[in-house]
């Protein structure tokens, strides 16, 4: 006797993914849900509907759900998928920070940097933790990563001007919030 194994994608599923996708933006979770959920159903392995699965979850608050969802998309996700997986780590890290595992969140963060060193996004969620933490110097760490990417952000400049504030560094802050002011008045 022959053990069935998962089933691969038909293009049934990639339509209702695709679908689901779109219900999903269109801020129609339950139909998006369904869909994403049809799509496991015909295929266990398939890491983009686990990861989408994840995404509408979390717009409905359903931390349980949403954390077993995303660890089967990091599971079955393509390893090449780097904007995917890189998604995948933030969602997870933003669950981890809801149960209040600030470790487990940092690695995320640090694995979803990895992936897409390049996202600005990414360096500016951490710098926050970071802040967060009063972990100042990693902090600012992070928004010179951001300035590096982005010169003229002015979240990267607020950031550290704040993170100086806290240190006591006030010329410094001075500085970086009168930069702000200078270039982005309306900020």
């Amino acid at each position: 006797l022959a053990l069935a194994g998962p089933k691969k994608t038909t293009d049934l599923d990639a339509y209702n993914l695709k679908i689901g996708i779109e219900a999903l933006r269109n801020e129609q979770v339950e139909e998006a849900l369904s869909l994403f959920e049809g799509v496991i159903e015909n295929d266990s392995t398939n890491g983009y509907a686990y990861l989408w699965l994840a995404l509408g979850l979390s717009t409905k608050d359903d931390v349980d759900g949403t954390s077993v969802a995303i660890n089967k998309a990091l599971k079955y996700l393509p390893k090449k998928e780097k904007n995917y997986q890189s998604t995948a780590y933030r969602l997870r890290a933003r669950v981890n920070l809801v149960q209040e595992d600030t470790i487990a969140a940092l690695k995320d963060y640090a694995m979803a940097i990895k992936c897409t060193p390049e996202l600005k996004s990414l360096y500016e969620d951490r710098a926050e933790l970071y802040f967060e933490l009063h972990e100042y110097k990693l902090s600012n760490k992070d928004y010179d990563q951001l300035l590096e990417l982005d010169p003229n952000s002015p979240y990267g400049y607020m950031g550290k001007g704040r993170n100086y504030r806290d240190l006591g560094q006030y010329d410094l802050a001075i500085k970086h919030f009168t930069y702000v002011i200078q270039v982005y008045p309306n900020f």
